[in-house]
């Protein structure tokens, strides 16, 4: 019954919105995220960035429900947010989040308690139920002793000794021993568990995997093509941006462009687009006075200077 209310009251508020926002440009794809926002019950203790960059953008299901109303999740994601500030981090902290969430779910349905927090799983007691949980949800075959997710194994524990040092953290904010010497010893737990039961398992099949991956190189034939068939692209939309402006072709030719740029210096796409105008004014240009001239011939000579490094 909640689910079915909280799906209404966001077409509700998603018609509403639409309708009556003023100065909203067309085209922009916020009317639902902005609805979501108002629709959905998130704990107070969930930093803003967390409300309005994170959840929004969650997938509605089990796992999100979990992750909205788990106190130890949003601490986590609390977290997250503090450490990882840049935009292009948000789909990692929700790749995070939803991984602990699912974690928590599996973690719920082995010990056949929905009531329990995720809190409360920093017990010694929970600490058989915990690998079992890892090993449920990455699908360890048990004949084989391996893993079908063996990087998410890993990850699993790697977040949960991390939420494990808040904890602590916020125990001794609380002056609260017990629970700070309770954590510190399934803590010690995990980590010497980790290391035996399922770390060492994921190197071997990491190192399974790479030895039967096959990578297919490209060939310098191919490159050229590549390379030949951009710049003609590129030359194309700037003789039609040159005639009339048009956004569709501007935005075609920054994608050509970024492609050449990263064809050329062989980094990822994402360290060239967030190259700011202000970064990119720092370039540098070579000189004949510079050491690398000098071996260089007439042609290499004259391409080096128009070259740029920034």
């Amino acid at each position: 019954m909640w689910k079915l209310w909280r799906n209404v009251l966001k077409v509700i508020t998603a018609a509403h919105f639409r309708k009556c926002k003023e100065n909203r440009v067309k085209g922009v794809k916020d009317v639902i995220l902005s609805s979501k926002k108002k629709a959905m019950y998130i704990s107070e203790t969930a930093s803003n960035i967390l409300k309005n960059r994170i959840f929004p953008h969650l997938r509605e299901d089990d796992i999100s429900k979990e992750i909205m109303s788990d106190e130890t999740i949003i601490l986590f994601g609390n977290r997250l947010c503090q450490k990882y500030r840049s935009a292009h981090m948000k789909k990692m902290i929700r790749a995070k989040l939803r991984t602990v969430g699912k974690f928590f779910l599996t973690f719920k349905k082995i010990c056949g308690s929905e009531s329990i927090k995720l809190q409360e799983v920093f017990d010694p007691p929970h600490y058989d139920a915990c690998i079992a949980s890892i090993n449920e949800m990455c699908k360890m075959d048990v004949n084989t002793g391996r893993y079908a997710s063996p990087a998410t194994a890993f990850a699993i524990g790697s977040y949960l000794k991390k939420i494990a040092f808040y904890l602590v953290s916020e125990s001794i904010k609380k002056k609260n021993k017990s629970r700070q010497e309770n954590i510190k010893d399934f803590l010690i737990l995990l980590q010497e568990g980790l290391s035996h039961e399922v770390n060492k398992t994921v190197l071997e099949n990491q190192k399974e995997q790479k030895r039967r991956k096959k990578i297919t190189l490209p060939s310098t034939k191919d490159i050229r093509s590549l390379k030949t068939y951009l710049e003609k692209r590129q030359h194309v939309h700037l003789e039609k941006l040159k005639e009339k402006f048009k956004f569709e072709v501007w935005k075609d030719l920054l994608g050509v462009t970024l492609t050449l740029v990263q064809l050329f210096n062989r980094r990822r796409a994402g360290e060239i687009e967030r190259v700011e105008i202000d970064d990119f004014l720092q370039y540098e240009r070579f000189n004949e006075n510079n050491e690398m001239m000098v071996n260089l011939n007439m042609r290499e000579k004259l391409n080096s200077t128009i070259m740029f490094v920034f």
